[in-house]
């Protein structure tokens, strides 16, 4: 397993820096949409937390030979808690958790903090 844990440091960088972080651990290791999906949903997480609440950020990320484990911890509380697990029913559009809610093999947020992460498959 190959692992990234990166200091986003809520600047407005942030999304750019998480999508950079993630491309270098595993750009050689993961192609096409998936690569592509992966960069789209560390920046919609990393944007998030810096609209949420603009303070330290924190990516961290595992490749394994099956999946991308990511997650995006941000040093605020206040996920709604209705939003923690992925769930079959539509999502209402407009934000970063309906991108992560489409495209992710699994998503959550621990409990009362907003702790977001979610899975791909490779």
């Amino acid at each position: 397993m190959v692992a990234v844990e990166v200091d986003l440091a809520g600047a407005t960088s942030a999304p750019q820096a998480a999508r950079s972080a993630l491309r270098s651990l595993c750009a050689d290791q993961i192609h096409g949409d998936l690569l592509l999906d992966a960069e789209l949903l560390i920046g919609e997480l990393a944007t998030n937390a810096l609209i949420d609440g603009r303070r330290r950020v924190i990516l961290i990320a595992h490749l394994a030979d099956d999946h991308l484990f990511v997650e995006v911890i941000e040093e605020v509380p206040g996920v709604d808690p209705d939003r923690r697990e992925k769930d079959p029913q539509p999502v209402a559009a407009g934000g970063g958790l309906d991108v992560v809610d489409d495209l992710s093999s699994r998503w959550g947020v621990h409990d009362g903090t907003t702790h977001v992460w979610f899975e791909l498959q490779r």
